[in-house]
């Protein structure tokens, strides 16, 4: 099955228009721990079952969404994905936070999969209009072995209404990993997502981000490290149709040994949202020369009043900074390993929750950033 499409494909002996994912779909979903405040209402549909009003008989009414977000959505793992999905008649677990309210504690929820199987679970966020809500999805595992696991995050916003959303993703070393989002914001919508990616053999990341409303925004921060023969592929879609939307997409990381990163980000401009503007930017350091970097950056553009830039540092560790550390008594090996962890805390610190920032320093044996 082919995931992570690029919109317009290139030169396909480069192989970088997809990515071949061999995921059946005979998992099991699995209850996780979550922390859920005050307020927030949930809910169970069915997969496939996405436009508009949760469906009586899939949903608790009870506790269910009050209002309805229409058309239903996109993800970045792209149409394939979803039509085996929507076969596998998986539950989807919505979480609905209202309409004109400010929530001070994120909704935490821990995945931790346990035992070797074919793992996947599927959430749903909806803010309502005025709202803002901040999500922090902890992924990791024990004992889990050769699992395969995909979460798929979905996210539906009203006006003016904003979404965090935090994904830490810790799992060991021998686990393939699929994790797919996508949403949809209506105007002055705003969807900012974080994501670290510290474990895993095999990762898959894909997201769609459908900037719909006018002035609604989409920005994201991802920071990697990868080591051995470790694999992350990656697919970004910043979807602008409504007008003065706004997209930046940054990603930074670390490659070592032989490990293989390909990064697509596209921004794509349709006709009629003029005043758009979208920017990404990405930053890699390759520590050693069996490494490889892939990167396709896409703008793609039918209106004519808009705004789109693209950029790229990828390279080796400077050598001027590594001699200075040196001669201050930092072996190169320290040395190499604090440039490394930068690039990950940079990102760890645009984490506002401080009770995250201090999981994350015990995991690197440090101190809260």
């Amino acid at each position: 099955m082919k995931i992570n499409t690029l919109p317009v494909k290139t030169w396909n002996r480069l192989r970088m228009n997809d990515h071949d994912a061999e995921k059946d779909f005979d998992f099991k979903t699995f209850k996780y721990k979550e922390e859920c405040p005050e307020g927030v209402k949930t809910g169970v549909i069915t997969v496939g079952y996405d436009e508009g009003e949760a469906n009586p008989e899939h949903f608790d009414e009870s506790s269910g969404s009050r209002y309805s977000f229409g058309k239903g959505l996109r993800t970045g793992f792209g149409a394939e994905f979803k039509e085996a999905l929507n076969k596998s008649g998986a539950p989807v677990t919505v979480y609905d936070f209202g309409e004109g309210k400010e929530y001070d504690t994120p909704l935490y929820q821990d995945f931790n999969f346990t035992g070797e199987a074919n793992f996947g679970n599927i959430v749903e966020y909806r803010v309502g209009d005025g709202s803002s809500a901040t999500v922090i999805q902890f992924v990791t595992s024990e004992g889990a072995g050769n699992s395969e696991i995909f979460i798929q995050s979905r996210y539906r916003l009203g006006k003016g209404a904003r979404l965090t959303l935090v994904q830490i993703q810790t799992l060991e070393k021998s686990c393939t990993f699929y994790n797919d989002i996508g949403g949809r914001a209506e105007e002055d919508g705003e969807f900012n997502l974080i994501q670290i990616i510290l474990g895993g053999k095999n990762n898959a990341y894909g997201v769609f981000s459908s900037l719909e409303g006018k002035r609604s925004s989409f920005t994201s921060e991802l920071a990697y490290e990868l080591g051995n023969d470790e694999k992350l592929d990656i697919n970004y879609v910043a979807d602008h149709t409504g007008a003065q939307t706004v997209s930046n997409i940054n990603v930074s990381g670390v490659l070592k040994g032989s490990a293989n990163k390909l990064f697509r980000g596209t921004i794509d401009f349709h006709r009629g949202c003029a005043g758009a503007k979208g920017a990404e930017l990405e930053d890699v350091l390759m520590l050693d020369e069996g490494c490889e970097n892939k990167t396709i950056p896409l703008i793609l553009c039918d209106e004519e009043d808009v705004e789109g830039s693209h950029g790229a540092s990828i390279g080796k560790p400077d050598e001027a900074k590594i001699y200075y550390m040196k001669s201050r008594g930092i072996s190169e090996e320290e040395a190499l390993r604090m440039i490394a962890r930068s690039k990950i805390a940079s990102v760890e610190r645009k984490i506002k929750d401080e009770r995250t920032r201090e999981r994350l320093a015990k995991l690197h044996g440090e101190e809260s950033l």
